[in-house]
Formats: C-alpha cells, sequence, structure tokens
C-alpha cells in the first residue's frame, strides 16, 4: 500500500503516534503508525474511531494514538444505530494440536492467518489465545489454521484452508463448501467451531474447536517448503493425529529421507 502519497493532506500531526511501524502487520513495514492511521480513513474509508481500533489491534506501538491524530476538528463518533454492525473481531481460541508430523514442529496452540478484510496477501496471523479487529468483509474470507495436513490427493501437504461468507449484522460465519478456493484433491479442508457474539457495533467470531476433513494425516515438509508432496524430496514424513513423530516414528508413522534412520516403519 502506498501512504507517502496521503502525509501531504494532513497537518500537525501528535507526537504520541508517530512511532515507526517497525515488524507489525500488515506490511509494507515502513511509515508511522500516524501514516497507517490516516491510510485507513482516507483510502480506506474508514471512520476515525474504526481506523484507531484498527491499527491499535494490528500494532502495540499505536496505543498512544488518538482521535485528535485523525485530523481536522474531531467530533463524536456517533453510537451505531441498533443492529448496526462496523467491525468484526477474529478471536483464535482453537484447541490444542500436533503442528506437523517431526519432533521439530511444535505441538500446542497454534495460529491461524486470515485473509481479505484488508490482510496482505500474506495474511493476517493470530496467535492462539490472541484477537484482531477488522473492518466489514467485501467479499468471502479466508482462515488458515496453521498446521501440516495430508490433502485428499494422498501426496500434497500443506496448510488447511476455510473459507466463510461473513454476515456482520447476524454476526454469522458461514463456511463455503464445493466452491471458492478451499476446492479441490490437493486442498486440506477444516472446519472451525464458532461461537459468535455482538458487543455494541463489533461482531466478535471466536474460534474455539476445530476438525480436520477427515482427520487427515499430519506432514511436514522441510525447511517450511510448503506445499510439498509426500513422500518426495522435500517431505519429512507423515503420521497419525495424535501418535508419534519422525524420526522416532511408531506404527502411525513412515518417516523419510534424513528423518528416516531411527524409525522402525522408515520409508526412502
Amino acid at each position: 500500500m502506498r501512504i507517502g502519497a496521503f502525509s501531504v493532506l494532513f497537518d500537525g500531526a501528535i507526537a504520541s503516534c508517530s512511532n515507526a511501524w517497525g515488524s507489525c502487520n500488515p506490511s509494507p513495514y515502513t511509515g508511522s503508525c500516524l501514516d497507517h492511521l490516516k491510510y485507513s480513513i482516507q483510502t480506506e474509508g474508514q471512520t476515525c474511531s474504526n481506523a484507531l481500533a484498527r491499527i491499535k489491534s494490528q500494532c502495540g506501538a499505536c496505543g498512544d494514538c488518538v482521535e485528535n491524530d485523525c485530523g481536522g476538528s474531531p467530533s463524536p463518533t456517533p453510537s451505531p444505530a441498533p443492529g448496526s454492525v462496523t467491525n468484526v473481531e477474529i478471536i483464535n481460541q482453537t484447541p490444542d494440536v500436533e503442528a506437523g508430523a517431526t519432533i521439530y514442529d511444535p505441538v500446542g496452540g497454534q495460529s491461524i492467518s486470515v485473509f481479505g478484510l484488508g490482510c496482505p496477501s500474506s495474511g493476517c496471523v493470530i496467535n492462539r489465545g490472541s484477537s484482531q479487529l477488522y473492518g466489514l468483509p467485501t467479499g468471502a474470507i479466508g482462515i488458515q489454521w496453521n498446521i501440516n495436513r495430508l490433502a485428499p490427493d494422498g501426496n500434497t501437504c500443506d496448510n488447511t484452508c476455510a473459507q466463510f461468507n461473513i454476515d456482520p449484522n447476524a454476526c454469522t460465519a458461514t463456511r463455503l463448501v464445493g466452491s471458492g478456493f478451499c476446492v479441490g484433491p490437493s486442498i486440506i479442508r477444516w472446519s472451525p467451531t464458532i461461537r459468535s457474539t455482538i458487543t455494541g457495533s463489533t461482531c466478535r467470531l471466536e474460534l474455539v474447536g476445530a476438525d480436520v476433513e477427515n482427520n487427515a494425516r499430519r506432514c511436514s515438509c522441510q525447511w517450511g517448503q510448503y506445499p510439498c508432496s509426500c513422500p518426495g524430496n522435500v517431505c519429512s514424513g507423515t503420521c497419525t493425529p495424535g501418535g508419534g513423530a519422525c524420526p522416532a516414528g511408531g506404527s502411525g508413522c513412515a518417516c523419510y529421507g534424513s528423518l528416516a534412520s531411527n524409525s522402525s516403519v522408515a520409508m526412502v
């Protein structure tokens, strides 16, 4: 996104909102909190209050930004009409799970990545136990659970995929089945359990449970080279959910390459 072109539209920047954006999401990692605030208002059409809430949820360094930083004479933000939702919040409370099939893959709470809602093409990452606040969706959104599973084609190892239509005023998320991006034999689909509530003007979507289609096998690709083919030169192995892990393996694992040496069911 371009933010420098909009800086001339505002005068009198408040020092408290001049902190660098740094490594905060979404990218690019340039400019200040004030630059991102103004971009959200001028380019994305957000109100001052929504833009403030958004940048604060995206970057801890922006906590000192206030309404005066929006430019012009601040005016009270009107209360939303009954039944009017202006924000969507996504909360990651997915259950503990194995991220992959090796001893090097973490076990426990895993992150999710949100696509759409103004996120960059790489997605907005939400760690387990955290949340992010967004504006209203303009189309279907994607939510990826950042765990690695074997696709129905029995060959592709990749992250799990789900796509939803969001109705903010009803605060519902309807998973797309048979259409959208999460279709095909090389796609691993998952279905989160979503608890929805409306608090003020915010639709809160809390992911509290999760199922992977067909209880797909865990898998791992070397050095994060996803997707990969299993078996293959990059695949480290596959294991049943809840079982052992490569290289130690076990009756539910098939371990490959350098991780195959200690597995009783090693395959190379």
